[in-house]
């Protein structure tokens, strides 16, 4: 692997070139309608159940994009980073990293 002299050079060669995060540690799982999977506007349904653990419009995801957030406490700390995917085909269905 490649080693840097620090954070600040790490984060600037990868600004600067490109940068690959390995996920594959991160346990995914999907998270499903149990009602209306694939129906109309079961996209809607399971976005907003999303949005109520994270601070991210899951709403405007397209099918196969995804977006990089935070799973929430009740008060609203921080308790893990969280890879969001809208999966494509199915709609009422997300892919979670």
């Amino acid at each position: 692997p490649v080693q840097f002299e620090g954070v600040k050079p790490e984060h600037l060669w990868t600004r600067a070139e490109a940068g690959l995060f390995d996920v594959s540690h991160m346990g995914p799982c999907f998270l499903f309608l149990k009602d209306g999977l694939g129906e109309s506007g079961a996209h809607e349904k399971i976005a907003a159940a999303m949005e109520r653990l994270v601070p991210s419009n899951i709403a405007i995801l397209k099918p196969g994009q995804g977006r990089l957030s935070v799973l929430l406490n009740e008060e609203g700390g921080i308790l893990d980073d969280l890879i969001i995917t809208r999966m494509p085909g199915i709609d009422g269905m997300l892919y979670i990293a």
